[in-house]
C-alpha cells in the first residue's frame, strides 16, 4: 500500500512548506487541472479517497480524515490483500 497527497494549490510554494513543516515524507502530487479530482467524483474540500492499486475507488469521504476509522478501512483492505 502506498500513501500518495493530491493537492490543488496552483504553486508548489505554499505546499512544500507545509509538507516541510508537518513532516509529510511520502509523495505529494499536483492536481492544478483537477483531472485526479474529477476522475473519482472529489467536489468538497476538505475530502480524502482511497484508491486500489488498480485505480478503482474503494472509498471517498468528505471532510477532515478520522483516523481511527481511516486506519480501520486501511486494515481491512490490507486483509483483503492477504
Amino acid at each position: 500500500m502506498q500513501i500518495i497527497a493530491v493537492s490543488q494549490h496552483l504553486t508548489r510554494g505554499p505546499m512544500d512548506d507545509t509538507i516541510a513543516e508537518l513532516g509529510i515524507t511520502y509523495p505529494v502530487a499536483v492536481d492544478e487541472d483537477r483531472d485526479t479530482w474529477d476522475a473519482y467524483g472529489m467536489r468538497f474540500y476538505p475530502s480524502w479517497a482511497m484508491i486500489s492499486a488498480e485505480g478503482e475507488l474503494i472509498h471517498r469521504q468528505v471532510g477532515i480524515v478520522i483516523v481511527d476509522a481511516a486506519i480501520e478501512l486501511i486494515e481491512q483492505e490490507l486483509a483483503k490483500l492477504s
